[in-house]
């Protein structure tokens, strides 16, 4: 596996070379992370996700709120209402709280998978804005998910990418 890596390390390195010595092409390095969190366009999508899903959240609090209203009125009632009356409101409450359960599952899921569609389309895009400086600007581009790795400011091309990704 190591051989393999650095076999594959030493080609990259003499193609890059090659063209690098060739005058052709710059070494251009991306963190994909960074891009992924700092574009426009992810902002821009994050919040038509928060706004398409608020009115379900803000409805499935109210429900939570209510819920807890009954719970504590069955509380501090227990002393004053029937055996039989406590057992039919505590089983509305057990079926209002699997209710409750399965209507945050369900947001959670259609969030999420929007999430991966916003991905999506944010990798996509950033593919795009990398393929075109690759084409245009001749650039050799390189890309990491390293978050520490701190690059010199000539070959940090990631603010490029992440201004180039707009709508």
């Amino acid at each position: 596996m190591k051989k393999s890596l650095g076999f594959i390390a030493a080609v990259l390195l003499i193609v890059v070379s090659g063209h690098l010595y060739a005058g052709e092409s710059k070494v251009g390095v991306v963190n994909r992370n960074t891009v992924l969190q700092k574009s426009a366009l992810t902002t821009s999508l994050n919040d038509d996700l928060t706004k398409r899903y608020e009115a379900r959240q803000k409805e499935l609090e109210e429900v939570e709120k209510q819920l807890q209203d009954k719970i504590d009125k069955l509380n501090i009632d227990t002393l004053s209402i029937n055996q039989d009356e406590q057992t039919k409101l505590i089983a509305k409450i057990a079926a209002e709280q699997a209710n409750l359960k399965i209507l945050t599952a369900k947001l959670e899921k259609d969030i999420a998978i929007e999430k991966e569609k916003i991905k999506q389309r944010l990798t996509a895009k950033m593919n795009d804005v990398i393929k075109h400086m690759t084409e245009n600007d001749q650039y050799v581009v390189f890309e990491h998910t390293d978050d520490s790795l701190v690059l010199e400011s000539e070959i940090d091309i990631t603010q490029k990418v992440v201004d180039g990704v707009k709508e």
